[in-house]
């Protein structure tokens, strides 16, 4: 007798696509983890199945879209509505050129937006000042591309308004790669920021676009780039080593400085929680130096070391650090006697002094 074949189970018939067979499948100073098989699982292969069964009856359905597609098509280019050759499109008119003169109102609003985060780049004195000022032109920047990206400038303008967006954009990626220079310390005042951005590539673009901009129309020279800072190289400014920054003499006590490193530092002494110092001296690499006249009290040492010192600001300009020795430093005087402190500014072997890093808002100005 033919039929379907049996389940071995006695459960029944076998699906019409089951398989036959019946079988489912320092630094110095002093020391401081036989049953019967399992009845088939109802869920596996049927949802397999009803899967791709789905997905065949969404094939079919697409297969039986597509001629009704074209069908349609071909009654709208027959109907009252016509496509972008015939005479009833509704296609969008080109943009038009924006006139020289609202042209130049937009290179204006440029520099109007752009130049004031410069000036404050010009003024930062550590740095985090100058991490500060980058962000505020990249914002700056970022805006103005945006709103030149958007018009359509006077035809004599396009190549130099594209050139001048190039430049602008690879500004602004000068300008982040300098904002992380300083957060490393390569970077510690506005005026070596400055400098490094006005040797970058894309000032030079800048600059290349506004020479460009101002020839094009000789009725409307565009006036555009202003903020760009001239170009200018990096300077490694020094003064004589034991040059006094400050200095307040009233007592006896004395601290002997010795710099065996590779860069000049500035040594600020500072009695008990003052928030400037008593005593603030330079000492070159490779220098020593004694100050002596300290007053009696108990006093935090910090230093800050790098390269190109700005009398101005001072300040290192570029590759500076800002540190302070973990422990206090007594000074007391007797008849007989006085405190003599001495202060390697490298490690050394036995030392007995930590340091730590000072954030460069906290450290004590003269």
């Amino acid at each position: 007798m033919s039929g379907p074949p049996m389940s071995p189970y006695g459960a029944g018939p076998l699906p019409p696509n089951a398989p036959f067979g019946g079988q489912p499948p320092q630094f110095g100073g002093p020391p401081q983890f036989g049953a019967f098989p399992p009845p088939p699982a109802k869920s596996g292969r049927g949802k397999i199945l009803a899967i791709v069964g789905g997905a065949v009856a969404l094939v079919l359905l697409i297969a039986l879209a597509v001629p009704l597609l074209f069908w349609m098509n071909g009654r709208d280019s027959d109907g009252p509505g016509k496509n972008a050759s015939g005479s009833g499109g509704n296609t969008p008119a080109a943009a038009q050129p924006i006139s020289a003169q609202e042209y130049q109102a937009l290179l204006a609003e440029v520099d109007k937006s752009v130049t004031p985060a410069f000036t404050k780049l010009s003024g930062a004195k550590n740095p985090k000042a100058v991490g500060s000022a980058v962000d505020g032109i990249e914002t700056a920047l970022n805006q103005q591309i945006e709103a030149l990206s958007k018009v359509v400038p006077p035809a004599n303008a396009a190549t130099a308004h594209a050139d001048l967006l190039r430049g602008l954009e690879g500004l602004g990626d000068s300008v982040a790669e300098t904002g992380s220079a300083a957060g490393a310390g390569e970077v510690c005042l506005g005026s070596s920021a400055l400098a490094r951005l006005s040797r970058e590539a894309a000032s030079d673009d800048v600059r290349s676009a506004q020479q460009a901009l101002a020839s094009a129309d000789p009725a409307q020279p565009y006036q555009v780039g202003s903020f760009v800072p001239k170009k200018t190289t990096d300077t490694n400014r020094r003064i004589k080593n034991g040059t006094f920054l400050k200095r307040v003499r009233s007592g006896q006590g004395q601290l002997k400085i010795e710099n065996g490193g590779s860069t000049d530092a500035v040594i600020n002494v500072v009695l008990g929680s003052a928030k400037t110092p008593t005593v603030s001296v330079y000492v070159r690499a490779k220098g020593k130096l004694t100050v002596s006249s300290i007053k009696d009290g108990t006093y935090r040492i910090f230093m800050t070391s790098g390269k190109d010192w700005d009398a101005k600001a001072k300040a290192f300009s570029r590759d500076c650090d800002f540190s302070r020795f973990e422990d206090t430093f007594k000074f007391t005087t007797t008849s007989s006697q006085y405190t003599i402190w001495t202060i390697t500014l490298t490690p050394v072997a036995g030392g007995n002094a930590r340091t730590s890093d000072v954030d460069p808002d906290a450290f004590p100005g003269g």
